[in-house]
């Protein structure tokens, strides 16, 4: 049998420390990052600007990937449509086309219920569209995230399957059915309103539900119906985002995030087209809870993974 000397032994432990020590320091690296942050700002090619969004002050990475839940896999359950209109503006704002339709920005908190936010406001804001603003209403995510059992609450969710849900069940309203679930708790499916009414369902109509095949057919869904859900990657850069036009800069993959598309426009400073997306982390998030992302390059897979449907008035 060999044996290792004390010298051997000592140094072998020290290295094995070491390991141990790099695993913890990664396992717990904050989310937010001034290094990198700073690195983002100081580069002339950037298009956004980063900085410390408060909802993220010290979350560690694997704590802030619990705001995201859209599992990464293209959408098979919808139609996919090539539709262009016959002018396409050079910018649209779904708020400024049909004002008091658009609802606010919402927060999921610390549950992986993008994929519910992002369907729900869609649809939300679809039924006041077509209706003339007759139906103007918040339909809720927390139905989704207790009762939809073709996903996985606060574990995450599928685009499509989350709108052949809202076809073939519906779901009720927010003030019916309030939000719970933000401590990261998925809740029991619930059968009647909070206030012991029965619930009244809000539909998408069936055979509806499409996916838009390129940038000028997400236009056109937003100009022609109003807002659209797309899932995107989230790397870790997207955490401090503050303004600007994002691209992808540095970090890793955090994972697949779910989040409403209202309009477009291009940048001024930098002369780069975007999409105006709306965000389910607050209003203190971003741009008061919106962003921009790069348009036409299908930066982070934005444009491949679009959805939306009618609302069945």
């Amino acid at each position: 049998t060999e044996h290792k000397s004390p010298t051997t032994m000592k140094s072998t432990f020290f290295f094995f420390v070491l390991a141990i020590l790099a695993c913890a320091a990664t396992a717990h690296k904050y989310v937010l990052d001034d290094a990198l942050i700073s690195a983002i700002n100081s580069d002339p090619t950037s298009s956004w600007t980063a900085g410390r969004n408060a909802i993220f002050e010290g979350m560690t990475l694997e704590e802030a990937k619990r705001f995201l839940g859209a599992p990464i896999k293209p959408i098979t359950e919808a139609t996919p449509i090539t539709i262009h209109a016959e002018q396409i503006p050079d910018s649209f704002d779904s708020r400024d086309q049909w004002p008091g339709c658009i609802h606010p920005i919402r927060d999921q908190a610390q549950c992986g219920s993008c994929w519910a936010f992002a369907a729900s406001e869609v649809l939300s804001d679809r039924f006041c569209i077509a209706s003339n603003g007759a139906t103007n209403l918040v339909l809720s995510p927390q139905a989704m995230v207790s009762c939809d059992k073709s996903n996985y609450g606060c574990q995450g969710g599928y685009l499509d399957l989350s709108w052949n849900y809202m076809a073939r069940t519906g779901i009720p309203t927010d003030e019916c059915y309030p939000y719970t679930s933000g401590g990261g708790a998925t809740g029991t499916c619930k059968t009647e309103c909070a206030d012991g009414s029965p619930f009244v369902m809000y539909k998408a109509k069936t055979g509806s539900i499409v996916t838009p095949t390129d940038p000028e057919s997400i236009q056109t869904a937003i100009q022609t119906g109003g807002p659209v859900e797309a899932g995107f990657y989230v790397y870790n850069d997207f955490f401090s985002y503050k303004s600007g036009v994002y691209q992808h800069k540095s970090g890793s993959l955090a994972g697949g995030h779910a989040i409403k598309v209202i309009g477009w426009g291009v940048d001024d400073a930098s002369k780069l087209p975007y999409w105006i997306v709306a965000n389910s982390w607050g209003s203190t998030w971003g741009m008061n809870g919106y962003f921009w992302m790069l348009r036409g390059k299908n930066e982070c897979n934005i444009e491949a993974w679009t959805i939306t449907g009618d609302a069945d008035v």
